[in-house]
């Protein structure tokens, strides 16, 4: 049973035991779940682990980079997504904690994904996008993907690199604003780097 979720975090009862996870999305309650019954074979074959280890242990699990808030005021999230379940995990997750926001996306993807089934899980929650491309050979560069792009949303911007992309978003956000950076595994980790140096 789900107690709560929010973008601090959830929490679910388990068999009547009350469990915590910073991990965001109803799959990171599967997964914990998954997590619980492993522990309780383990118990079963002999093995010395506390309930209050496991409980400990699942309250302080963390996924870099998956789903992972960043900032609030304006909140910034970053998710590695870069194929379309890892997208329809991100946009099910946003749309449940953000009910009536629509979303603005920092927005970059390798030309081999199937981006096109991406940007349409993307498109309904979407406010607007600002393009990157990553510094990878794989990358779709900023033209193709701006232009493939403005062929499904009227608001599509590119501002030269990801550093400048970032701030450029922070810069014209208001704090109730709610901002995405997915769609490649390349460029999540610089835009972490960033939000945090730039919001510190």
């Amino acid at each position: 049973k789900i107690i709560k979720q929010s973008i601090e975090g959830q929490a679910f009862l388990y068999k009547g035991i009350h469990y915590e996870i910073s991990l965001l999305g109803d799959f990171q309650i599967a997964n914990a779940v998954v997590a619980i019954e492993a522990m309780n074979k383990l118990l079963k074959r002999g093995y010395h682990i506390k309930l209050s280890d496991i409980i400990e242990g699942l309250r302080n699990t963390r996924w870099g980079g998956r789903i992972e808030v960043l900032n609030s005021k304006p909140t910034f999230i970053i998710d590695a997504a870069h194929n379309p379940d890892g997208m329809k995990a991100l946009t099910d997750t946003l749309k449940k904690l953000f009910p009536n926001k629509k979303i603005s996306f920092i927005f970059g993807v390798s030309k081999d994904k199937a981006y096109k089934e991406m940007i349409e899980m993307m498109l309904p929650i979407a406010k607007d996008f600002y393009v990157v491309a990553a510094d990878s050979e794989r990358a779709l560069t900023v033209n193709e993907l701006t232009n493939f792009l403005s062929g499904y949303c009227k608001s599509v911007y590119s501002n030269g690199t990801i550093k400048s992309t970032v701030k450029k978003v922070l810069d014209i956000s208001t704090e109730n604003d709610v901002i995405c950076a997915a769609g490649s595994l390349y460029f999540i980790g610089e835009i972490r780097t960033l939000i945090l140096k730039f919001t510190l």
